[in-house]
């Protein structure tokens, strides 16, 4: 019986951290970055990061990360989209809203490389 009940938490604990992510990937915020050519593999990015249990929280999706930053170099007009977001055209308070997403692209696709990568998981706690 003491399984079942631990299974049947755990499977609750998976449910909430799906919620989570959904939640999270709603957001305005993250504009384009989960759409496109690259919108897959963010998205499976972005999950590893929340699930991280690391104890440098989304240490533990590097490649993961490395994957989505491989996409943005493929697909450069993907990466000017994402810059070209209607909402950066606003005033400061506007860019502010949308410069979490479209910085993280950026970033992804500068010529720092992978440096950019590893670090972003980190950075974001």
């Amino acid at each position: 019986m003491d399984a079942m009940a631990e299974a049947l938490a755990q499977a609750e604990g998976e449910q909430d951290v799906d919620k989570k992510i959904e939640q999270a990937l709603a957001c305005p915020c993250l504009g384009d970055l989960k759409e496109g050519p690259c919108g897959p593999v963010f998205v499976h990015a972005f999950g590893c990061f929340i699930r991280s249990e690391h104890e440098d929280k989304g240490m533990d999706c590097l490649p993961e990360f490395a994957a989505f930053q491989a996409c943005l170099q493929k697909h450069p007009e993907h990466v000017a989209r994402i810059m070209e977001d209607p909402v950066a055209e606003g005033g400061p308070d506007d860019q502010a809203a949308a410069g979490a997403g479209a910085g993280a692209a950026a970033e992804a696709n500068s010529s720092s490389g992978s440096a950019a990568v590893a670090a972003s998981p980190a950075e974001a706690r």
